[in-house]
């Protein structure tokens, strides 16, 4: 079976799996045997993989005092130097698109909740709505092909075996308690609970569609 590398940025191992919510379940789905890293934990990477996911964190990709980054930042490049596809979700997305050339700034606003994207006739992305939590965007690497955007920031793009998605099409439940309590100021009590009641009423159909988001890119590939 292909392996699938998780980069989660969860310093507590225990919520390593919960945070990457439906990603390892699509994964497998998908023919992949997924296995969760975390060079913010210290474990170990996987040298020789299929595919590499590389979730989010509240941390910035310009905090240059991160310990952890450059030593991602360098397993990243080498992993794109074999050939191998990678997908960067929120903060991954920004990272990889700063690998690739484009930059990354704090948005004009921080987009917190539930979006509908403006789609590009190229996406395989749809309108939504998808779940977001961010104060940063990322410009359009040179080269790449825009998927899909808002008023605020770019949410996706393609560029040759690399996939950015600016939002969270991971989610469950679970994780997004978890995100939720990292971070309690980013939503109103109000908003955290309407919030939680519509990824719950949507929670299979929210699933289905991120399953279609990974599937698609990665058959462009085959």
């Amino acid at each position: 079976m292909r392996t699938a590398v998780i980069l989660s940025h969860a310093p507590v191992v225990a919520q390593q799996e919960p945070l990457a919510g439906h990603v390892p379940k699509i994964l497998r789905q998908l023919g992949y045997e997924p296995i969760i890293r975390s060079f913010v934990a210290g474990t170990a990477p996987v040298e020789h993989v299929d595919l590499l996911l590389v979730m989010g964190s509240f941390e910035s990709v310009l905090d240059h005092q991160l310990p952890w980054l450059e030593t991602e930042r360098d397993y990243i490049r080498a992993q794109q130097d074999r050939g191998v596809p990678v997908i960067g979700i929120c903060f991954g997305a920004q990272l990889l698109a700063q690998l690739l050339g484009g930059q990354v700034g704090n948005a004009a606003e921080a987009e917190n909740g539930f979006y509908w994207f403006s789609c590009t006739p190229e996406s395989f992305v749809d309108a939504g709505p998808w779940a977001e939590f961010h104060y940063q965007c990322f410009t359009l690497p040179p080269g790449a092909t825009l998927l899909a955007y808002t008023p605020v920031a770019n949410q996706g793009f393609v560029h040759g075996k690399n996939l950015g998605l600016q939002f969270h099409l991971e989610l469950t439940a679970e994780a997004a308690e978890l995100l939720l309590a990292e971070e309690p100021t980013m939503l109103t009590d109000e908003q955290r609970h309407r919030f939680l009641r519509q990824l719950a009423a949507e929670a299979e159909t929210y699933q289905a569609r991120g399953r279609r988001v990974l599937e698609t890119f990665l058959q462009t590939l085959a």
